[in-house]
């Protein structure tokens, strides 16, 4: 029996290899989620850390002020002050990630495929949504 193909813990180190040989786009998806696994996908959950309103209406501000005073090269600065803030933000969220996983499961796939089943997961997850029971938070006086 065929030894398994052992690939890195990353669909987009999959994927760069995959192109070089097919002959239309190919895909990757690693079965286990990045948001139950951060410690098997650090770099992948760090890059969909979310930046909070205030953080972004502060960067927005900070590239206006920086246009109005004429700096050059705004793009890239812009892009490393984000960079930095999901960075720091990640950190402070993510203290203890927990141990990789020892293996990961993908499924080799086209684009057009991956982008369906993840439509098609994202719809099962809300119709799963929808049957939870929920009551709004109640703010208890102290």
């Amino acid at each position: 029996m065929a030894s398994p193909i052992e690939w890195p813990a990353s669909a987009g180190v999959a994927n760069g290899a995959l192109a070089q040989g097919a002959g239309g786009v190919m895909n990757a998806h690693h079965v286990q989620q990045v948001a139950q696994n951060k410690g098997t996908f650090p770099g992948t959950a760090q890059r969909r850390q979310q930046i909070p309103a205030k953080y972004k209406k502060a960067i927005t501000d900070w590239v206006a002020q920086q246009k109005k005073a004429g700096v050059k090269g705004l793009k890239s600065k812009k892009e490393e002050l984000v960079g930095l803030l999901r960075a720091q933000l990640f950190e402070d969220a993510n203290a203890n990630l927990g141990k990789p996983l020892d293996m990961v499961e993908m499924i080799v796939t086209t684009a057009q495929a991956h982008r369906a089943a993840h439509q098609a997961m994202g719809r099962e997850e809300k119709a799963e949504e929808a049957t939870q029971i929920t009551a709004p938070r109640v703010k208890v006086p102290a």
